[in-house]
Formats: structure tokens, C-alpha cells, sequence
């Protein structure tokens, strides 16, 4: 029995990104020491600027990974500093889509990523989210975030994340940054890297934007 793919196109909303700013690690050992952490230096991150190409052919190869699927789908794009598609399955097979943890979302995101970078000729990065697990799940860790650093601020005791890809790190950091008398920094390397949340008494002027506009 063949099932209808229905496609909803919302308009693209362009924007043009600003400069990213990320962490650059300050340990030069894979050790975690917390005591040593020095605020970490601001370094940019090259600019993608997004086109009206690169977002047509976001769509296709995306849309042909899903019919080939056999499932019915809706998707909503933009694009901006990223290429953004959140899809929505219906049914039974959208656990599959988001796997455990959203292992599958994160594969299938790395491999569109290639695809479309490798056809369009450059990178373009890309973001996923299946039924919302995305958006949920940095809403959680933004709150969560949030709670840990005013605990650091109570105690004044550092509080130690455990390692997370970048995405999640970056969600951490912009989450605290909200808040004064914190700050965050990245420690560790590779898949070790975590966040750290540490009370100050004072931020610099030069150091303000810091440790948590960003990571890499």
C-alpha cells in the first residue's frame, strides 16, 4: 500500500550570521584540573553564509532519504548560521528516527552533512531535529544549566558536567551566561570534554564575552 508524503514548506528565514565565538581549551593535559583553569580565549569561527542553493539542495536530498524510507513526513526548513530542517513522522517509526538518545538523529545529520557539503562544493552546516527530541532535549539542558550554576553560586563549589558533544556544551554555555558571578569553561579534549561551571568574584571588561559564547 503506497503512503502519501506530505511536504509542508514554510518560507525560508534568511539570516546572516554574526561571528561565532567559541571555546578554545585552555589544558594542555586530557586531565581534568579544575583548580588550573584559566578563562578561555575567544577565537572566530569561519563564517558560512547561507544561500538559497545550499538550502534547495538541504531539501532534496533529505526528502529522498525519507520517501526512500516509505514514511509519512512533514518538514519545516529555515536557514541562517545553519541549515535547519525539524521533521515531523507520523506513526510507530519516528522511535527509529530518533534512536537512543538521538544516536540517530546525530548519524543522520552527519551523513546529510557530508552529502550536501560534498555536493554543494563546501561545507554547510547542518542541524536535524525529528518530533521535537532536539528542541526539547537543549530546553532541558538549558534548565538544568541553569539550576546547577546558581548551586555554584550558593556554594561557591565548581560544578563539573559530564563530557558532551559540542552541540550541548554550546547550549550550557549560553545558558550560564545568562547569569553574573558564574562562568563556564571547557575542559578536557576529544570525547572527554565537559563543562565546567565556576563562581568568580569579578569578570574583566576584555574577558566578559569569554568562556561562554560558544564551543566548538
Amino acid at each position: 500500500m503506497n503512503r502519501s508524503h506530505r511536504r509542508r514548506r514554510r518560507r525560508f528565514e534568511v539570516i546572516r550570521p554574526k561571528p561565532e565565538l567559541i571555546i578554545e581549551d585552555t589544558p594542555e593535559s586530557p586531565e581534568v584540573i579544575v583548580e588550573e583553569l584559566q578563562p578561555s580565549r575567544q577565537k572566530e569561527r569561519p563564517l558560512y553564509e547561507p544561500t538559497d542553493e545550499d538550502n534547495d539542495l538541504f531539501v532534496k536530498l533529505l526528502e529522498d532519504v525519507l520517501i526512500a524510507a516509505d514514511v509519512d513526513y512533514e518538514i519545516e526548513f529555515e536557514h541562517g548560521d545553519y541549515q535547519r530542517a525539524s521533521v515531523v513522522i507520523e506513526g510507530r517509526e519516528a522511535g527509529a528516527w530518533i534512536g537512543r538518545r538521538g544516536a540517530s538523529i546525530d548519524a543522520l545529520e552527519t551523513l546529510l552533512s557530508r552529502m550536501v557539503s560534498h555536493q554543494a562544493g563546501h561545507p554547510v552546516p547542518v542541524q536535524l531535529d525529528v518530533n521535537g527530541y532536539r528542541e526539547e532535549e537543549e530546553r532541558g539542558l538549558r534548565e538544568e544549566a541553569l539550576r546547577r550554576a546558581q548551586r555554584v553560586l550558593e556554594s561557591g563549589q565548581d560544578d563539573i558536567f559530564q563530557p558532551m558533544i559540542g552541540r550541548c556544551r554550546r547550549v550550557v554555555h549560553l545558558a550560564v551566561q545568562e547569569l553574573e558571578g558564574v562562568r563556564t569553561f571547557t575542559s578536557g579534549h576529544g570525547s572527554d570534554k565537559r563543562v565546567v561551571i565556576r563562581k568568580i568574584e569579578a569578570v574583566a571588561p576584555e574577558d566578559s564575552q569569554d568562556a561562554a559564547a560558544g564551543d566548538s
